[in-house]
């Protein structure tokens, strides 16, 4: 092995003998990020005295109170206690299943489908009541009468692919449905509102390399997944 190898190699495990000590983690409740964490743990394989504390929660974390040291959020940023890293952007999508839509006919528009489909709807944490559906940037609405109301996402997407309400879910949670065909999507012309998908940690005199190391393994792993979900759907149109 030649000198150089040798100090960088030397370097490398010193810098991993820095990467010691808890890291307090939040994120919001969803599937995605049960994929993110186990990569996350892959990449510290290396790091036997690294410590996380993993927080799932769709409400919004006080980072301060909660003493959290790096986040992941998608919306927009407005907290100027904290730095954040953009690593993308994420949709939802408006998706029933076939058999559904067989039964009740395709909704001419969104506004019929507010006022004559069975729908359902997530309980925002922040407020007790129900998510606005984001159809655009232009459009929304909350669903009045909902069929079905869950807590958790995941819910929603089994009473939809059992085909009991159309429903608006992330595309990163419909995808590998919309791909089989299990979902198909409604108004796929209807351009989506965006959400930007962002990394934060507190803005502090001194980060410690635990947290610069998570910090930025999260970055690249979410700015991965994200990259890999932009994948032709199956429209409503094809069912």
């Amino acid at each position: 092995m030649a000198d150089s190898e040798r100090l960088f190699a030397r370097n490398s495990r010193q810098q991993d003998q820095h990467i010691a000590g808890l890291v307090r983690i939040a994120v919001p409740d969803m599937a995605l990020m049960q994929e993110v964490l186990g990569e996350l743990w892959e990449k510290s394989a290396g790091l036997p005295d690294l410590m996380i504390d993993w927080r799932s929660d769709l409400g919004l974390v006080d980072v301060v109170d909660a003493q959290i040291d790096v986040g992941i959020r998608f919306g927009t940023p407005e907290d100027s206690r904290l730095i954040i890293k953009k690593v993308g952007t994420a949709e939802d999508c408006i998706v029933a299943s076939p058999e559904l839509i067989a039964q009740t006919g395709m909704p001419e528009d969104w506004q019929s489908l507010q006022r004559h489909y069975p729908l359902s709807a997530l309980i925002n944490p922040n407020t007790g009541r129900v998510w606005n559906w984001y159809l655009s940037n232009q459009y929304q609405f909350s669903p009045a009468r909902p069929k079905f109301v869950s807590n958790r996402m995941e819910n929603e997407l089994i009473g939809v692919l059992k085909g009991q309400a159309f429903s608006c879910l992330p595309r990163l949670l419909c995808q590998p449905y919309l791909s089989t065909g299990e979902l198909v999507e409604l108004f796929p012309e209807m351009e989506r509102k965006k959400w930007t998908a962002y990394v934060y940690r507190p803005q502090r005199t001194v980060t410690p390399p635990r947290i610069r190391f998570v910090f930025d393994a999260l970055a690249e792993i979410l700015a991965q997944k994200l990259s890999r979900s932009k994948q032709p759907a199956r429209h409503a149109d094809q069912a």
